[in-house]
């Protein structure tokens, strides 16, 4: 075995620990739209059939939503599931379809993700540091866990991205 070979097994092993990591989370935090069908569907009943809502179901109904948008971003990057704009992508070669993606990540997707990172850690931090909760006292205590998503939803698109990453110029390198 050549390598070059035994190196694209390596890369190959590492992109899929990684998506390994990304798709065992996301399928872990797919469960947050069970229980926020579950809430809803307890808030409705008392409301509409008790004339009696809760500001904490309200809020973890938007907690659970958040989550699962958060979390299932990278999922759908490791999975190839989101929503592309293919117009141009399409009609480019294979190997300019690698360099597209390969600029795509390094220019826009990672620089975007140190942003958000750099930005939302204070954000969460200031947040843990006063126990903020909810404006509303009937509300949900520690906000500084839902921030908290900002920056481990983030993280684990990284890990999308890196995959991804990986993949990309392991094709541009074999001409796949």
């Amino acid at each position: 075995m050549s390598h070059t070979t035994s190196s694209h097994k390596v890369d190959s092993a590492i992109a899929d620990k990684l998506d390994n990591i990304v798709l065992t989370a996301g399928k872990i935090f797919a469960w947050s739209y069970v229980v926020l069908m579950l809430v809803i569907i307890v808030q409705v009943v008392l409301r509409y059939g008790f004339n009696q809502g809760m500001v904490v179901l309200e809020e973890l109904q938007w907690h659970l939503y958040a989550i699962g948008v958060m979390f299932g971003v990278s999922y759908a990057q490791v999975t190839n599931s989101h929503i592309r704009v293919d117009l141009i992508h399409m009609r480019l070669s294979r190997r300019a379809q690698h360099l597209w993606e390969i600029f795509g990540i390094l220019f826009l997707m990672f620089p975007f993700i140190y942003v958000v990172l750099d930005a939302s850690l204070p954000f969460v931090y200031d947040s843990w540091r006063i126990n903020e909760s909810s404006a509303s006292p009937t509300g949900l205590p520690f906000r500084w866990l839902i921030k908290a998503v900002i920056p481990l939803s983030f993280g684990l698109l990284f890990i999308a991205g890196l995959s991804r990453l990986i993949r990309d110029v392991k094709g541009l390198v074999k001409g796949e």
